[in-house]
């Protein structure tokens, strides 16, 4: 069920994401993904919107955010959402250039340098440095993939879809069709049974300015086995939420686009 929680200019507000939390919770959602964040540590009226959709038995994903930033993005950070990150397709997180000249705006230059993939100008944000802690990337999944798109000439390419879907944006809904696989082949399980099997059989550990805290979907199984503000990026297309964006032409050139909006500074009611 998709849930629409910004305006046509890609405005947002807590409202409408707590709104879309407990709306989701009420009619039967097994599985919400968030591609979505803020630079906060915490909304209490979101706090609480997150809580009822986990005690309705909800498992809750959200995007970790694009800045190769140490500090994981809200609600990510929540303790009773699994925070996705981003990997490259050599299987480690996806890291940004070391240049700033190549970077994004806002977005943290890495030591290690860019990742495989090429693109040099955003990176997965890592948080902790220790596996499970409050802070820590619960997993990373795949980036860089093609999707639909908006129809036509009103999308981001020339055709119905998009060969670029990119971010932490294009790993929440990846991770959270894993979670789907889950509960499809065992619908008695519980969320925390649902999030413990797709942590527990992650494989692989990136220890690049990442430590241990985070692991790869590739290789994972689903068997039977047991007053504040924020600034939102979001997920429209393909930006990169925080400033202009780059991304591939479909004939694979790289470019530099305007992102339709950053997102508001959002207040809770």
């Amino acid at each position: 069920m998709p849930l629409k929680v910004a305006n046509s200019a890609g405005t947002m507000s807590f409202t409408s994401i707590q709104n879309a939390l407990m709306w989701a919770a009420d009619h039967g959602a097994n599985v919400i993904s968030m591609s979505l964040g803020a630079a906060i540590a915490s909304d209490p009226a979101t706090d609480n919107a997150i809580t009822y959709a986990w005690n309705a038995g909800c498992v809750i994903l959200a995007a970790t955010g694009n800045e190769n930033a140490s500090t994981i993005s809200y609600p990510a950070i929540h303790s009773l959402v699994i925070g996705v990150g981003a990997a490259s397709p050599c299987g480690e997180r996806k890291r940004s250039s070391n240049l700033t000249s190549e970077l994004n705006p806002g977005v943290n230059p890495d030591p290690n340098g860019y990742t495989c993939d090429g693109e040099r100008w955003w990176g997965s944000n890592y948080g902790s440095t220790t596996q499970n802690a409050a802070g820590a990337v619960d997993v990373i999944a795949p980036t860089i993939l093609p999707t639909t798109d908006r129809l036509g000439s009103a999308g981001y390419d020339p055709s119905d879809y998009s060969k670029w879907f990119n971010g932490t944006s294009c790993a929440t809904p990846y991770a959270a069709g894993v979670c789907a696989l889950i509960k499809s082949r065992n619908p008695t399980w519980t969320n925390a049974q649902i999030r413990d099997q797709l942590e527990e059989h992650r494989a692989g550990r990136d220890e690049r300015r990442v430590g241990r805290g985070l692991g790869s979907l590739r290789g994972l199984r689903h068997g039977r086995r047991s007053g504040r503000r924020g600034r939102w990026w979001r997920r429209d297309g393909c930006d990169h939420g925080d400033g202009a964006e780059r991304r591939r032409d479909v004939d694979g050139r790289q470019r530099r686009r305007t992102s339709p909006g950053r997102g508001p500074a959002a207040s809770p009611p």
